[in-house]
């Protein structure tokens, strides 16, 4: 599944523009952990 958002560890949204491939996909799975 493809996030169009990524979410920091306190929840904030990152521009996935900003993030790179590995730092996105780690920001998303935090962000799924989360929910």
């Amino acid at each position: 599944m493809t996030t169009k958002y990524a979410y920091d560890d306190r929840g904030l949204l990152l521009s996935n523009t900003r993030s790179g491939s590995v730092s996105k996909e780690a920001y998303t799975t935090r962000y799924l952990v989360h929910n």
